[in-house]
C-alpha cells in the first residue's frame, strides 16, 4: 500500500522541524532501499518506519536540550528547598520570560525543536550573564578587601 496524504504531512512537518529537508531525498531513498528518492514513492511500511526514526530523534534531541535547559536553571537557583528543580518556577520562565523564542508560551514539554533550541540559547546566555557577573562582584570583593588592607 502507498504513503497516506497524513504520513507525507507528517513526514515533511518532522524534516522541517528537524532541519533535515535539504536531506529528504537521501533519507527516503535509505528508507526505500535505493528504490525511490520521492516520499510518494514510498509504501505504507517505509513511511511509518521513517516517521518513527524521526520522531525518535526529534524526542531524544528535545528531550537533551530539556534536561540542559533545567540544568541551567537550576544552576541559577530554581531548586526548592531540597535541592530539585523547581519545576514550577522553571515552566514559568519558560512560558513568561523567554518572549519571542517562545511565542505560543509552551510549557517546557511541549516546546518543538526550534523553540527548544532558541529557548535553550536564551538561557545559555542568561546563565552566561550571570557567572560575568558574579565574576565582577566577586571582583569588587576582592579590590575592596585590598583596599581595606592598605
Amino acid at each position: 500500500m502507498n504513503i497516506t496524504v497524513a504520513q507525507i504531512k507528517r513526514l515533511h512537518a518532522l524534516l522541517n522541524e528537524l532541519n533535515l529537508i535539504n536531506n529528504k531525498q537521501e533519507m527516503i531513498l535509505a528508507a526505500s532501499g535505493g528504490r525511490t528518492s520521492s516520499s510518494k514513492g514510498l509504501t505504507e511500511q517505509e513511511a511509518q518506519f521513517l516517521i518513527e526514526s524521526l520522531q525518535a530523534e526529534k524526542d531524544n534531541t528535545v528531550g537533551r536540550m530539556r534536561k540542559k535547559i533545567i540544568h541551567l536553571l537550576c544552576l541559577l537557583g530554581y531548586v526548592m528547598d531540597d535541592g530539585q528543580p523547581n519545576m514550577r518556577r522553571i515552566q514559568h520562565f519558560v512560558q513568561h520570560r523567554t518572549g519571542q523564542n517562545n511565542p505560543k508560551k509552551n510549557l517546557l514539554h511541549k516546546l518543538t525543536v526550534k523553540e527548544a533550541i532558541k529557548v535553550l540559547n536564551q538561557v545559555t546566555v542568561f546563565y552566561n550573564k550571570e557567572l560575568k557577573r558574579q565574576a565582577n562582584a566577586t571582583k569588587r570583593t576582592n579590590q575592596v578587601s585590598r583596599d581595606d588592607d592598605k
